[in-house]
């Protein structure tokens, strides 16, 4: 399971590249498969993580990021469909939410600690974009769709049986790389959030993700180390 998002994670362990190159890079040294000791206590998936490409690691440290971030925001990560089965299940490809219509995977979910007064409560579809273009239009219309399946009305209940619980998704695109005019303008008018991860404010988290990926997949060390001590 994801670092951050796992259940038996603390909250005050937080993200941090180091505490996931501590526990990956054991696996990127020598012939791993073949030292038992080493291999105990760690996933298959995280097993598996000593294998894929350097921007599939980064995509994957992006979501354990925003996880963090998100939950020190007053929400709480949903993980596990035992969590709310009413609207959640697992599917291959992860979680997934049950839309009116379909079913919807986000990269991180979350539920508002607190329920804003007189409303329903409130979740957070995220959805990480980790790449070198920007965001197109068409990422933001499945946005806008995804939002308009999740938040639809249950169907009319069969007689006898308790109404599900109602909640209300707000949806939220990260991207690396920004997002093209259409895209900023489609999202405004559909009220989907996007932030920018290029800007300023977040290239010190950016920096230190690309740092760890490098330390994992090429087993570098130098660049990772001074761009940690500069956090």
């Amino acid at each position: 399971q994801a670092l951050t998002r796992s259940p038996d994670v603390r909250v005050s362990d937080g993200f941090d590249p180091l505490r996931v190159l501590a526990k990956w890079n054991v696996l990127c040294i020598g012939n791993v498969y073949g030292i038992n000791r080493l291999l105990e206590g760690f996933s298959v998936e995280e097993v598996e993580m000593a294998r894929i490409s350097k921007d599939a690691l980064k995509g994957y440290l992006l979501e354990e990021a925003l996880a963090y971030l998100i939950r020190g925001s007053g929400y709480r990560l949903l993980v596990d469909p035992r969590q709310d089965p009413a609207s959640l299940e697992r599917r291959g490809n992860g979680l997934v939410v049950k839309g009116r219509g379909s079913v919807h995977q986000s990269d991180v979910l979350g539920e508002l600690d607190w329920v804003p007064a007189f409303t329903f409560p409130l979740r957070l579809f995220v959805e990480a974009k980790a790449s070198r273009d920007k965001v197109q239009i068409g990422v933001v219309r499945n946005a806008v769709g995804v939002k308009a399946d999740v938040n639809q009305p249950p169907l009319v209940q069969a007689r006898g049986q308790s109404p599900q619980r109602v909640h209300r998704y707000e949806y939220v695109l990260f991207s690396t790389s920004g997002f093209s005019k259409p895209a900023q303008d489609m999202a405004l008018a559909h009220q989907v959030s996007i932030v920018d991860l290029n800007s300023p404010a977040y290239r010190t988290l950016l920096r230190a993700i690309n740092a760890a990926a490098i330390r994992i997949v090429d087993g570098t060390s130098d660049e990772g180390d001074d761009v940690l001590r500069e956090r």
